[in-house]
């Protein structure tokens, strides 16, 4: 899809299913600024295209004025000739996987820092009838001096909303940090917030993604039926109980996981920050 002219220096930084995430700089000024693009192709329906484009508005429209200061604002959305533009703030800062590589292995209370920050952004998206399951460290800024978080909202497609998506093909975002009933076209629960985070923590412990190298439909494939490996790292925490409690967060079958985002975390500070 073709952008107007009046953007200049336009990066690719993401290349999605459904579109694309981009670095560009807005018209008159020299401020960056990120966009993300929703691109449907014309061998969909007609009507779910349309649907599509209008959610992506409206999403990116509850995201103008956010309470919740972890979000990173929408600026303005643009409707181009074979889809939709939707522009954020460049706030210049690391993403957490740059933070990660460069500052590992992380503090557990910095972890947990981490983890309460994305749940309470989760929750606000929740709030505004916004379900991300597209977890996404490359494009979450980090600011190093205060470990806050500003989370841009990369979710191109409400998958909540219209999970027939998957089913026809169409899935953006991680891999590793998707449910496995997402991948697999089913439907979503409480649960599948459970197993993002479990996903999350383990990248935090090991800084690393698995099977990383390989393409998206092998990752997909994987993540369906491979569990997440162990994780060795403390001498002063039991690890043991650390890997238990991410393998029942992080189960394939939902209704096997731990059932609450809550439970997770209050048991993981329970490991990681024990009572004094």
């Amino acid at each position: 899809m073709p952008l107007p002219d009046k953007f200049r220096n336009v990066e690719v930084l993401a290349h999605y299913a459904l579109g694309k995430l981009l670095r560009l700089t807005l018209p008159e000024t020299e401020k960056p600024c990120f966009a993300k693009t929703l691109e449907p192709p014309v061998t969909l329906p007609e009507e779910l295209r349309l649907n599509l484009l209008a959610t992506f508005e409206q999403e990116t429209a509850l995201l103008k004025k956010p309470a919740e200061h972890s979000l990173l604002p929408a600026i303005d959305t643009e409707r181009l000739s074979t889809g939709c533009l939707a522009l954020f703030q460049d706030p210049l800062l690391p993403s957490l996987s740059r933070y990660l590589a460069e500052n590992k292995p992380l503090a557990p209370g910095v972890i947990m820092d981490f983890l309460d920050q994305l749940a309470g952004v989760f929750a606000k998206l929740f709030e505004l009838g916004i379900h991300r399951f597209q977890l996404q460290p490359s494009t979450l800024p980090v600011n190093p001096r205060n470990h806050r978080i500003r989370y841009l909202d990369t979710g191109l497609v409400n998958f909540a909303k219209y999970p027939e998506l998957v089913q026809m093909g169409y899935l953006d975002g991680t891999p590793q940090f998707i449910p496995p009933e997402l991948l697999k076209g089913g439907e979503l629960c409480a649960a599948s917030e459970v197993y993002v985070f479990a996903a999350l923590t383990h990248f935090l412990f090991t800084a690393t993604l698995p099977y990383a190298n390989l393409p998206f439909a092998s990752v997909a494939a994987l993540c369906i039926s491979e569990p997440l490996s162990p994780i060795v790292r403390f001498k002063d925490h039991n690890d043991t109980r650390l890997n238990t409690l991410i393998a029942r967060a992080s189960a394939k079958n939902a209704t096997e996981r731990i059932p609450s985002l809550q439970e997770f975390l209050d048991e993981l500070r329970h490991i990681l920050i024990p009572a004094k």
